[in-house]
């Protein structure tokens, strides 16, 4: 059984943040699916990390489609 992200925080601030980031990467895929979460987050997020990361870092070749939506 895996146990959700935003279940395995024990500071409520940290699983509001995290919930809040799941939002966000929601909507930013929405708009480019090409995008490549990078750095802490990608690190905790996908390889099963232990230290949670607040900030959210991306990668993508072309910035337009997310600049237009900024």
């Amino acid at each position: 059984m895996i146990i959700p992200l935003h279940k395995r925080l024990r500071k409520r601030m940290h699983t509001e943040i995290a919930l809040l980031q799941d939002e966000l990467i929601e909507l930013l895929y929405a708009i480019d699916n090409r995008l490549v979460l990078h750095g802490g987050t990608a690190i905790w997020r996908c390889y099963g990390g232990n230290r949670f990361s607040e900030d959210l870092n991306f990668c993508c070749k072309d910035t337009h489609r997310i600049e237009k939506f900024f």
